[in-house]
């Protein structure tokens, strides 16, 4: 699981990709190892960080407050990457926004990744 907390919005046509509420500051980690392909600052006002991973998959992670990967770096699943904010959508206060592609399209997270209740 990308970070411990509550799933307060899943996959949807409308919204593709999890939003999980942070219980705490707990780190946001590496859903599988790969390696970091963008690790920077977004139009939204958060920093995002973007993972490839074996089976043209890969994992964005969005609304992050701090960074501790840059893009090249190898990670793997569990390494802590970044802490979550809530400058992205402030309404929902700290919370991660996931995502997870396959070829180029979105998926639900949901069917390939176990999120702890």
């Amino acid at each position: 699981i990308p970070m411990i907390g509550t799933t307060s919005q899943s996959y949807s046509a409308g919204h593709i990709g999890m939003d999980i509420l942070s219980v705490s500051q707990a780190p946001v980690v590496a859903a599988e190892n790969g390696v970091v392909v963008f690790s920077g600052p977004t139009i939204e006002g958060g920093q995002e960080l973007h993972i490839q991973h074996p089976g043209q998959f890969i994992s964005v992670y969005k609304n992050l407050e701090v960074l501790y990967r840059k893009t090249g770096e190898l990670v793997a699943r569990g390494d802590a990457i970044g802490l979550c904010g809530n400058l992205y959508e402030p309404s929902l206060g700290r919370h991660l926004h996931f995502e997870l592609w396959k070829s180029g399209f979105p998926v639900d997270p949901a069917r390939y990744i176990v999120f702890a209740p």
